[in-house]
């Protein structure tokens, strides 16, 4: 085994790890891959904070800030002939209180229009797209612009359906549409 740890400290800071590319005409690269395997699953690359007395540290994805125009951040599993891996954004369990809140946004925008969030399934040319579930104790889309129900546009699309949930004890929810 490889290990890179920086010295601790009993009063103070402990040190700090920097890996990072070298600059240029074009910069180097920072690349962190774990091992194949001949029989069984690749290694596993995991980013996590230290525990604290108070709290665990913050875990950070991001991109240089330009005057331009900054990178992009891509998430996504492998491509497989046989189904490809789980994509999971979730906040963490709590025993008392709350869990964490998840929030995707974009970017304010002083002159222009801000981006768009999209949430879509990935078409299917065998058979059925996938589902975009949203549940919870209380779903609001909420927005101060227009706000958009549709299928996509296919060979063969999809129906839009709005329902409350069944209930086994007393009366199902209520079902309102207005302007």
């Amino acid at each position: 085994a490889l290990n890179v740890a920086s010295g601790s400290a009993a009063s103070g800071a402990a040190g700090v790890i920097s890996i990072r590319g070298g600059s240029g005409l074009q910069a180097g690269n920072v690349r962190v891959v774990a091992g194949i395997s001949s029989s069984g699953a690749g290694g596993a690359v995991a980013l996590m904070s230290g525990g604290g007395s108070s709290s665990s540290g913050t875990l950070t994805l991001g991109t240089a800030t330009e005057t331009r125009r900054s990178g992009a951040i891509v998430m996504a599993s492998g491509a497989s002939s046989k189904g490809s891996g789980t994509v999971a954004v979730q906040t963490g369990s709590s025993n008392n209180g709350v869990s964490g809140k998840l929030s995707i946004g974009t970017g304010n925008v002083a002159n222009g229009k801000s981006g768009s969030i999209d949430i879509d399934t990935g078409r299917s040319k065998s058979g059925q797209a996938g589902v975009v579930s949203v549940g919870g104790r209380e779903v609001q889309v909420t927005g101060s612009s227009n706000i958009g129900i549709r299928t996509s546009s296919a060979d063969s699309t999809g129906a839009v359906s709005l329902s409350t949930g069944s209930s086994t004890e007393g009366g199902s929810g209520l079902l309102s549409l207005s302007t």
